[in-house]
């Protein structure tokens, strides 16, 4: 039942939404009790699901609308839904993103936003802002920035976001945090991906660079957990999604 679920959405075939749920409700069991009880925790969801829930909630995806190059170093569709929907909640107009990178998540922000909307966006590589250019550039609501995000943040105003979605370099993070105390409004959103780092392949790494990933991504989470500017809190999604409230305590 598993192979004829995943075998209909790699051919991206759309059987009857009756016939969908009740395959799927028989692989959602099939998967629950195969797992392994741990603390009365089951194992990771498996990609069956996940394969399910992309062709079920993602099909508005970027790539399908002509955005090119999702790498995966990059969000994913379920994620890119996540923060589309997030956005549309807020009725976010004005928002900022730290680490374009090829301009996926870009393209998720971009759909949640107004016409009148703007995505400032910053990129440090060279290449990866031209590969973004290509992709997002024609977009009149956005301002893509070639530039580090350390050298960008502290020139803009106080109070300016009504969210902001990071992505950018993990030993970053805290300074990231700091400054979207700053630059949201009370009751704005932070979103930050890879809130997790990945931690399954990373726990026995000793290169310095992975470390300084680690570290910085460890510090976030602890400032944001204790931060009178932030009510928030690190969901278990992929590899980790961090989501918060703007406080209204004075920077």
């Amino acid at each position: 039942m598993e192979e004829r679920v995943e075998n209909k959405i790699n051919r991206g075939e759309e059987p009857e939404l009756g016939k969908l749920v009740g395959e799927f409700n028989v692989v959602l069991d099939s998967c629950l009790r195969r797992n392994d009880k741990v603390s009365g925790r089951s194992k990771p969801i498996t990609p069956e699901v996940l394969a399910y829930i992309e062709q079920a909630f993602c099909s508005d995806e970027p790539m399908a609308r002509g955005v090119s190059s999702r790498t995966e170093v990059q969000i994913s569709p379920i994620e890119g839904r996540f923060v589309q929907l997030i956005l549309m909640m807020a009725k976010a107009k004005k928002v900022l993103e730290i680490g374009t990178m090829h301009g996926y998540s870009s393209a998720w922000i971009l759909s949640a936003l107004p016409q009148d909307g703007v995505l400032t966006t910053i990129e440090k590589s060279p290449d990866a802002y031209a590969k973004a250019l290509q992709n997002i550039g024609d977009d009149p609501r956005v301002d893509l920035v070639n530039q580090d995000a350390t050298e960008f943040l502290p020139t803009l105003a106080a109070g300016l976001y009504d969210a902001i979605f990071i992505d950018g370099n993990k030993a970053g993070y805290p300074f990231y945090l700091n400054h979207a105390a700053r630059l949201l409004k009370p009751g704005g959103v932070l979103m930050a991906d890879d809130a997790l780092l990945f931690a399954e392949l990373w726990l026995n790494c000793n290169s310095a660079e992975l470390s300084s990933m680690q570290k910085g991504v460890a510090e976030f989470n602890l400032e944001l957990a204790k931060s009178r500017f932030f009510q928030g809190l690190t969901l278990p999604m992929l590899h980790g999604m961090a989501i918060a409230i703007r406080s209204d305590e004075p920077c």
